[in-house]
């Protein structure tokens, strides 16, 4: 057996319809520039995504060229992050050098990637609270 709700206000009904319009990669695409914003801090702070510090406090900023390259855009999936190719070695290590993680690993995403993302759900639903 199901149940029927039905809705009269219409603050909550204007509220319903702007959620039924919004897409993941409205927020996301809303939020790429703050998030782009919190990990070139990463490369100031020299700390991964989620704020320890990186093995040896290197700031992997020499030429700037890797902070440079840095770009987020919003995906229905979440985010595709753009970077030179040698961030691969910083995110994992090698036998020479210890990881400097850039991004976060296995799904789990930083708080302040995640109050970025619900200030844009909140500004495109038009949340005044």
């Amino acid at each position: 057996m199901g149940f029927i709700v039905t809705v009269k206000d219409q603050n909550l009904k204007d509220l319903i319809t702007k959620l039924e319009d919004l897409s993941l990669s409205k927020v996301t695409a809303d939020s790429a520039s703050n998030i782009e914003y919190h990990i070139v801090q990463e490369f100031a702070s020299a700390a991964d995504p989620f704020g320890s510090p990186w093995e040896g406090g290197m700031h992997l900023i020499d030429t700037g060229s890797l902070v440079d390259s840095i770009q987020v855009t919003g995906t229905q999936e979440g985010f595709q992050v753009q970077l030179d190719d040698v961030y691969g070695f910083h995110q994992s290590g090698t036998s020479k050098m210890p990881a400097r993680p850039i991004l976060p690993l296995d799904g789990e995403i930083p708080d302040s990637w995640d109050e970025e993302l619900t200030n844009s759900l909140e500004k495109l639903v038009g949340d005044k609270s």
